[in-house]
């Protein structure tokens, strides 16, 4: 399991598809929003996984916790 589909998992409750994952992907490759949502052939589950990248990518940019 990658870690962006078990972040999803507990915090949405979501199971990312193949194809989603491929999508975000692509969207690590190329982050540009309109890009991703015009060239991926597939429409089915798009914003679900822009969505899911945007918030792995927020999560990311809290402090972090520190063990005492």
């Amino acid at each position: 399991m990658l870690k962006i589909e078990q972040f999803v998992q507990e915090h949405f409750g979501i199971k990312l598809t193949k194809h989603q994952l491929e999508m975000i992907a692509i969207m690590a490759a190329s982050p540009e929003k309109e890009f991703i949502l015009q060239n991926v052939n597939r429409s089915q589950g798009k914003t679900v996984a822009f969505k899911a990248a945007m918030a792995y990518l927020q999560d990311g940019m809290k402090p972090a916790e520190v063990k005492k």
